[in-house]
């Protein structure tokens, strides 16, 4: 019943499933670690860095596996009707329809956030930006490793410096709690916090400096060449 689920909602056990939406911070911390350890891991002192390249190559994978989903979603019309399908299915189509192009460009997680094409890629969207950042921060890290880990800090005091400022101007709670928040809150908390790239930026950037100490310091963790 209603009355004994919020009584379980109270419970310790439950916390598992309320912050469940944290574990979506591994994602961003591999994504770092890969980015510097895969950089340092061959032993030489200066590791090359071919800017094209890194930058096209995850571009490429992700945007071809992206319109490839895309394609799929939009032919579900082909597969599927009934009673409610165009109340239900209709408008995540349409959003597809409409802003499919921004996918492309990454953007989705800023430019009409509350009506995108495939909600879940806001995740593809956030990796991307703050993989642009880290070729910077790497190129840094090669050529004045103190002053890259110097912009790191920078970088993560600037992202809960954000996230503390739209918390404070929104009034929403200090911790992520969608399933406590009512209809309007809940969305507001999506589209203005939870998947921008700022409320990421740590556990990316933590992932970044385990990647680079690892990798530079592999012999002392059995690490294989």
């Amino acid at each position: 019943s209603v009355v004994n689920y919020y009584e379980y909602m109270q419970q310790f056990s439950f916390s598992v499933i309320a912050n469940g939406s944290n574990g979506v911070e591994n994602y961003f911390f591999i994504a770092g670690f890969l980015i510097t350890f895969i950089r340092w891991r061959k032993p030489i002192d200066i590791p090359k860095i071919n800017l094209p390249k890194l930058l096209l190559k995850p571009y490429i994978r992700m945007s071809f596996f992206q319109l490839l989903v895309i394609a799929l979603f939009l032919m579900l019309p082909l597969f599927g009707n009934g009673p409610f399908w165009g109340d239900f299915v209709g408008p995540y189509l349409q959003s597809c329809r409409d802003r499919w192009w921004l996918n492309l460009f990454y953007i989705q997680n800023y430019w009409q956030s509350d009506d995108t094409c495939l909600y879940h890629t806001w995740l593809l969207a956030a990796i991307m930006q703050l993989y642009i950042v880290a070729v910077i921060v790497v190129w840094i890290l090669i050529k004045k490793p103190n002053i890259g880990f110097i912009l790191i800090i920078t970088i993560v005091i600037c992202g809960m410096a954000a996230v503390g400022a739209i918390v404070f101007i929104h009034k929403l709670p200090g911790a992520l709690s969608m399933y406590l928040l009512d209809g309007v809150s809940g969305p507001q908390m999506w589209n203005t916090l939870f998947i921008k790239t700022f409320d990421h930026v740590g556990s990316f950037s933590i992932g970044l400096v385990t990647g680079y100490i690892i990798a530079k310091h592999k012999d002392s963790f059995n690490f294989g060449k």
